[in-house]
């Protein structure tokens, strides 16, 4: 397992722990899968679409952060989602994979950039939804997953529609296991859909500094 701090520690998952936890994968259910793991490590501001095949491949954060966003027909940048490894953390912060499009077998609509080093552990889409649809407990992660993904998704199209933008803050503030200073603050402001003078008034309305 690896142990992240950022100013504070957080505890990340293994990716064996983290699957068995969704399913109770036998050793042999995992050593099929072993072999096929490969780990890779980025320089901070890496983006990762350029850098791996993201049409074949799912990975998953071992340590680091990194963020998702698009890209509008003006080239406007728009922070879809920050990634992170720890066991609070949902399902779309663990794997830096447009998880949706890879198991439709679709080009990713999202790039992605790692803000700091990151290191991944990388295993073939292919050989993936092979094991889900051979093995009763890959199938189980699969539709799990699947499941998480559509509810996160969800929730984060709920929060913009509902939420004013300093409670999407503060909720943001809540969920980071990691400093928000730690992120540029125009990709926070992207994600909560306002402008960076915006955050800012924000919050000094809350008493944070800028």
């Amino acid at each position: 397992m690896v142990n992240i701090e950022f100013g504070q520690q957080a505890i990340s998952w293994d990716l064996q722990d983290y699957l068995r936890s969704l399913s109770p994968l036998t050793e042999s259910d995992f050593s099929l899968f072993r072999d096929q793991l490969s780990v890779k490590r980025f320089a901070k501001n890496t983006q990762l679409n350029s850098s791996v095949n993201d049409r074949g491949q799912i990975l998953f954060l071992n340590r680091g952060v990194a963020r998702s966003f698009v890209l509008d027909l003006q080239g406007r940048d728009y922070t879809s989602a920050f990634h992170y490894n720890e066991r609070s953390a949902s399902v779309a912060n663990i794997f830096v994979t447009d998880y949706a499009k890879v198991m439709r077998d679709e080009k990713s609509s999202l790039l992605f950039e790692t803000l700091t080093e990151v290191e991944v552990v990388s295993v073939s889409q292919v050989f993936i939804k092979k094991m889900y649809e051979n093995n009763v407990n890959w199938g189980r992660i699969g539709r799990i997953i699947a499941q998480e993904c559509f509810y996160h998704s969800q929730q984060r199209a709920l929060d913009l529609l509902t939420l004013q933008a300093s409670e999407r803050y503060q909720l943001l503030l809540a969920e980071l296991p990691i400093p928000s200073v730690d992120i540029p603050q125009k990709y926070i402001a992207s994600y909560l859909g306002i402008t960076p003078p915006s955050l800012s008034r924000i919050k000094k309305t809350l008493g944070l500094s800028k």
